[in-house]
Parts: structure tokens; sequence; C-alpha cells
């Protein structure tokens, strides 16, 4: 445990360097160390303004298609932007341009529930600005990600995939008021349907 946590806080430097145990960061990347997105091995937060940092999310890109794949009821098939891949970076090793700039700005509005009582919500908005290597695909598509906690996702990875699957209730058969349904993904390692577990919506 002591040395996964001592090589999650490790600060990674460019390549070369005199401290050769912590070179290769880059070219292009968003952190320096593990640590810096997961703070404390916890879920990250998006900024509360336009002049704050995005440390602790993250934008995921993807464009239609992605070629034969399998069957998976509901799965809408992506493919990374041909450019920029499925992350955008924002940050570069020197003589190097960074991928961009991301850029979250809010439009507040008021609305009325239930009971009367008026609420004020955001609506988040983003922009990729300054972009280092061209233009994106127009039917680019944008997912943020708030980085997600690290505690607890050995202890899910452990629970057999047959017993997570054989527990889904989709429509609440039992009627005891819960339902939910496993998501099964295509998984780019193996290139077949498998169990999500992690992630936003279970996307991993």
């Amino acid at each position: 445990f002591l040395l996964g946590e001592a090589l999650f806080e490790k600060l990674w430097v460019s390549s070369p360097s005199s401290t050769k145990a912590s070179d290769g960061v880059g070219p292009l990347y968003n952190a320096r160390s593990c640590a810096r997105c997961h703070p404390n091995a916890g879920r990250g937060h998006p900024p509360q303004d336009s002049a704050e940092a995005t440390t602790s999310m993250s934008m995921r890109l993807s464009v239609s298609g992605g070629g034969d794949v399998p069957a998976i009821e509901g799965y809408i098939a992506t493919q990374a932007e041909p450019v920029y891949g499925l992350q955008f970076q924002d940050i570069s090793v020197g003589g190097l341009l960074p991928e961009g700039q991301l850029k979250v700005s809010y439009q507040e509005g008021e609305i009325t529930l239930a009971g009367g009582d008026i609420a004020s919500l955001r609506a988040p908005r983003y922009q990729l600005q300054n972009l280092g290597y061209g233009p994106m695909q127009p039917d680019v598509l944008l997912s943020p990600r708030i980085d997600q906690q690290m505690i607890g996702l050995g202890l899910l990875e452990a629970i057999p995939a047959v017993d997570i699957i054989a527990g889904a209730d989709p429509d609440d058969a039992d009627g005891d008021g819960i339902s939910g349904r496993a998501q099964i993904i295509l998984s780019p390692e193996y290139f077949e349907p498998m169990l999500g577990r992690f992630d936003h919506m279970a996307g991993t």
C-alpha cells in the first residue's frame, strides 16, 4: 500500500533529467502526478468559475463511428477524435504546444419548485480554446468528467461480474422500490462486451 501511495503522489518530470527515476512525463499531459487530479485519493471537483483551473476534471473527446463493434443494447459506438485523441490534454513539456485550454463558465437561472420555492441553478458551458494542433472534427462530442475517487475501487473490482449482473432489476420486478441495471460496455482492451464498473455511469 505504501509503495503504491508513494507512486500515486510522485511528481514526474520531463525526460531527460537528473532524476531518472522520476522522468517520463509528457509530451502532453494533464498533471504531473496522480494526486493532482485525485486529491487525497478522493473525488475531483469542477471549477467554481472561469478563473479557476480545471486540474481535477477532464474532457473526454469522441466522434461517431468506430467500425464494426459487437452488438450491445443501447451502446453508441464512438472513436477517438483523429488529432486530439480521447482526452484533451492542456499541459505540455517545454518546446511543444499544449492541445489548448479548457474553459468552464456558468449561466445562472431560476426555476420554480413544486412547492412554490424559487431555486437558482447554474448550467455549465464548456469551451476548448487556443487549439494547438488545428481544428477538431465538427461533430466532436465533449464529455466533461470529474476525476473519480480512488478509495474503494479495488473492493468494487473484486465483486464477480456475474454477481453484479445477477442483481440487476431494471423494472423493479421484486417491488422493493429500487431499480437498476448492469452497464455493459465495449472493452477497448479486449474488444468485447464487458461489465462497466467505474467512472461516469459505470462507463469503464
